[in-house]
């Protein structure tokens, strides 16, 4: 069975109230620099004029030191001020790591906090998507508030462990059913009730944690160029037709980058914004497992961002659209 270990701050945490170390001391050298570039014409002790082709240094009358002295200390403290302000202003995130161990395997659940975002979760299952993960850490910099999840395991997108003697294979959006966990451990190797009761234990700590009583679930994924997952996927005769219940696609966007929801009236806000969305048919579709089909389910609204690996420009503009639909409508 799995074994969860207490959950701990990672190295990286930087306490929101308080100042980096490293920062005040960048700050203090910067400012200094500005401060004695300020006051180069004024050399301490006698200070003198700027030497010139024509001109020998002379001492400043008494008044004219005291205001350039002045004027030196005041750019420095301005200096000081600013750059301490700038610090203050920083949007620090937390990271906390969940552990958990899967036979022989640790899988380790790292969650990134900017600020409170209530109802609202970020979720990332398959760590070889990594346009996701740098898409997600920009978006809560820039909006300063959510909580990004992501499974860090074997650097894949399936995850391998062993248990009695045996090795199995699964793809971690595919572990939320009975039915989709059983499914992704029989096509992916060898298949034992052990192997299933233990995997679907992981399936439901990592739900109930992160998906269950939350108003808003954005999964994050990455697809490949011409890789077999499009938008046209759900279009009609596309390999995925019959899951869908409705399609908009548009010309603007390139049909690798689209959003995927279980919910009706997210399809018709980011459709009317003429982004690419598929409305999954809530009735009808495979149970495979996934975390849409979990959603659904269980009544959780679903949204997918969905972009090709390397397009980072695409998949963050997607997510700007998704913390802009929260402000208005998940507050």
């Amino acid at each position: 069975m799995p074994i969860f270990l207490k959950p701990s701050l990672s190295n990286h945490t930087r306490p929101r109230s308080r100042f980096s170390l490293q920062a005040l001391r960048f700050a203090s050298g910067l400012s200094a620099t500005i401060g004695a570039r300020a006051c180069t014409a004024v050399p301490c002790g006698s200070l003198s004029l700027p030497y010139t082709s024509s001109a020998t240094p002379q001492p400043l009358p008494p008044a004219n030191h005291r205001r350039r002295a002045a004027a030196c200390w005041a750019s420095l403290m301005a200096a000081h001020l600013l750059l301490a302000l700038g610090v203050a202003a920083q949007s620090a995130t937390t990271t906390t790591t969940d552990t958990a161990m899967l036979g022989n395997t640790t899988i380790k659940f790292v969650s990134t906090t900017a600020g409170p975002q209530a109802g609202v979760q970020f979720l990332h299952v398959h760590q070889n998507e990594a346009t996701a993960v740098t898409a997600a850490h920009a978006m809560l910099a820039r909006a300063k508030k959510g909580q990004f999840v992501t499974w860090q395991c074997q650097q894949d997108r399936y995850v391998q462990f062993s248990l009695n003697g045996q090795t199995f294979k699964f793809d971690p959006n595919r572990i939320y059913t009975d039915a989709g966990a059983t499914a992704t451990l029989k096509s992916n190797g060898p298949f034992t009730p052990q192997a299933l009761a233990a995997l679907r234990t992981v399936a439901q700590r990592f739900a109930s944690q992160y998906a269950n009583g939350k108003r808003l679930v954005v999964a994050l994924h990455n697809n490949t160029d011409a890789g077999g997952l499009t938008i046209n996927s759900y279009a009609k005769n596309g390999d995925y037709a019959a899951e869908a219940e409705a399609v908009n696609i548009s010309k603007k966007w390139d049909e690798d980058d689209f959003f995927y929801t279980t919910n009706r009236h997210l399809f018709q806000y980011f459709a009317q914004k003429g982004f690419n969305i598929v409305l999954q048919n809530n009735a009808t579709v495979t149970d495979d497992g996934s975390l849409s089909v979990y959603a659904a389910k269980n009544g959780i609204h679903y949204l997918n961002v969905e972009a090709q690996h390397g397009h980072l420009k695409q998949q963050q503009k997607m997510l700007q659209a998704v913390q802009q639909l929260i402000a208005e409508q998940y507050r």
